[in-house]
């Protein structure tokens, strides 16, 4: 049998909602015409004395009131189980107290209360399968959801790193390597005419800074080193640096609460989050400014990146292929945070919100080189 869905609210309320819902089905109504044509008949047999069983039956007729309280109890719950139970109560009383006494009357009056109780119990028992059931299916499309979001983007991570792996190759191969051999060839043929031997020093030197440089930013990209030393506000201040040195962008960045080192996987997940927020602002928005909040607090630590750029629209639902917007909440997702976007007054808004750890104060690295302790 098929059960009805009900108003998922408490109390009283959801009684009433469960109520409203069964008086619109036909089979209530019909339920309810089969308690009153078995408490008429009942009455009818009993008043016309056509009813006159052996002592051990007089609550024979009370028994078949159990069928469509039982029936309603399966297929409406609590909200139906309940009102026909007590309907049948009150059609069976006139019988009780005018053709029932002494013990007979006692006996009918227990009948009744276990048919109420028994078809709440029942009601109760079915109303727990339908929930549990409900949970069981909202469950298992949950993780239907997340196995496909996490299929695609195993998916795109795998070409985002063969994607990395090219770029990686090609930015080796077309800088890199051509500088090391003009480096070569300059040892080679170290008698270039018209250069003297300082030039061609020289020249040899800036090759091989130029490789340094190529080969230390790759190192960045990959992991920066900073991070790992540091920690996160530092990180976050060498990355803003570097993009206010390579790019038309305006960025500023500001620090609220005391800075504390994270655990690295929390503090590895905010500066890729920030990261990746920056490079979209950067390749993608036509935006002029850029500001980077990083904010420690009691509640958590949050990173921020707002910019005046073209932005998007964040009621969209991010596309699967979207493998940036994607990783940033699969990064924040597993260390227990949440990235949240948004956009209002012309700013686009991208943050990662991460709960409280316990962390040690930040090394800072002034203009002197020497460390310290905020």
């Amino acid at each position: 049998m098929t059960t009805t869905t009900r108003t998922p609210t408490n109390g009283l309320p959801r009684w009433v909602a469960g109520l409203r819902a069964n008086s619109r089905q036909p089979r209530f109504w019909i339920v309810q015409a089969l308690v009153l044509v078995l408490s008429a008949l009942h009455f009818a047999l009993e008043a016309f004395e056509q009813w006159t069983p052996s002592p051990g039956l007089y609550l024979l007729p009370i028994s078949t009131l159990f069928i469509p309280v039982i029936y309603a109890a399966l297929n409406f719950g609590v909200e139906g189980a309940l009102p026909t139970g007590l309907l049948c109560v009150a059609l069976s009383l006139p019988n009780v107290f005018l053709f029932h006494d002494g013990p007979q009357r006692v006996g009918v009056l227990t009948q009744l209360a276990l048919l109420v109780v028994l078809g709440v119990m029942v009601a109760a028992r079915v109303d727990r399968e339908q929930r549990a059931k409900e949970n069981a299916e909202m469950a298992n499309r949950g993780l239907q959801a997340a196995e496909n979001s996490l299929r695609s983007y195993v998916q795109l991570a795998m070409r985002a790193q063969e994607s990395e792996r090219q770029r990686l190759s090609r930015e080796l191969h077309d800088e890199t390597i051509q500088e090391l051999l003009v480096v070569r060839n300059s040892l080679r043929d170290p008698a270039q005419p018209g250069q003297t031997i300082e030039q061609r020093i020289s020249r040899i030197e800036n090759s091989l800074d130029s490789s340094i440089g190529g080969i230390r930013r790759l190192c960045r990209a990959l992991r920066p080193s900073i991070l790992d030393d540091l920690g996160l506000l530092p990180a976050i201040e060498a990355l803003t640096s570097e993009i206010r040195d390579r790019s038309h962008l305006d960025v500023a960045m500001t620090v609220s609460g005391t800075p504390v080192r994270l655990p690295d996987e929390a503090e590895l997940a905010v500066y890729r989050v920030v990261q990746e927020a920056l490079r979209n602002v950067e390749r993608h928005t036509s935006a002029t400014h850029v500001t980077v909040e990083l904010t420690y607090a009691q509640d958590g630590t949050t990173a921020c990146v707002l910019d005046n750029g073209q932005g998007f629209d964040p009621t969209r639902p991010v596309a699967a292929d979207r493998l940036g917007l994607v990783g940033m909440r699969e990064r924040a997702r597993l260390v227990g945070g949440d990235v949240t976007m948004s956009r209002a007054d012309g700013l686009t808004r991208v943050a990662i919100r991460l709960p409280p750890h316990p962390g040690a104060p930040v090394q800072r690295v002034p203009a002197d080189g020497t460390a310290a302790t905020i």
